[in-house]
């Protein structure tokens, strides 16, 4: 781990440089998504409909909202404050914990606790709202290792034992929140199924029957769409 194993000065220096090229990264990411999400805005407001963006962890593609995208640009800033500003890596280090849980706990208010209801005028919590936000969470639990090792070549070592067990319980309140998501989604797949279940008999009576003129989708059909 990080705080077991002290770098040498050449190594540490090229920690240091993979570090500052991690964030370069982030920060490439975030910006190209950001313009992204500007050119398709633009788009999007003919067409009436919300526009999302796509960001790659490790091979994994995740769809990314503005808040996700806004949090991964604060993120970035505090990464080159702390490359900057060695001096405020402890409390740097802080904040980052600070802003992750607060991330992470107003998602949950706001989707799986339904606030967004209240909030924006919702009308309802979608399967789409749970999906979108799953994949904002999901993406910052990938990236919470890296965002770690970054932040913490800083740190004095005297601290880092205590601050990566509060990085350690942020993210497993992230794969919690994850997991919750996953399952809630996983109900409403069922209630579906269950729902077209008890119409399948007539349904497959209906497929016995002569074709009818009728080239329209069944009710069946446009149920499930």
């Amino acid at each position: 781990s990080v705080a077991q194993n002290e770098p040498t000065d050449s190594s540490s220096t090229t920690a240091v440089n993979a570090a500052q090229g991690k964030a370069e990264v982030i920060e490439r990411k975030k910006s190209d998504a950001v313009t992204s999400s500007q050119s398709n805005n633009s788009n999007t407001k003919e067409r009436g409909k919300n526009a999302t963006q796509t960001l790659e962890c490790g091979g994994v593609s995740y769809h990314m909202v503005n808040c996700g995208l806004i949090l991964l640009k604060m993120l970035s800033e505090y990464i080159d404050m702390n490359h900057l500003l060695p001096a405020l890596s402890l409390e740097v280090v802080h904040r980052v914990v600070e802003i992750l849980k607060f991330f992470n706990t107003r998602t949950c208010q706001l989707v799986l606790g339904a606030g967004a209801m209240q909030v924006s005028g919702l009308k309802s919590i979608t399967s789409k709202h749970l999906a979108l936000a799953s994949q904002v969470i999901s993406f910052i639990y990938a990236i919470i290792p890296e965002l770690r090792q970054i932040l913490f070549l800083k740190v004095p070592e005297p601290r880092k034992s205590l601050l990566l067990s509060e990085f350690d319980r942020v993210a497993q309140d992230y794969k919690v929140h994850r997991d919750e998501i996953h399952t809630k989604l996983v109900q409403i797949m069922r209630e579906r199924l269950l729902v077209h279940l008890r119409g399948l008999p007539q349904i497959v009576e209906s497929w016995n029957r002569p074709e009818e003129a009728d080239p329209q989708p069944s009710q069946f059909a446009r149920s499930l769409t």
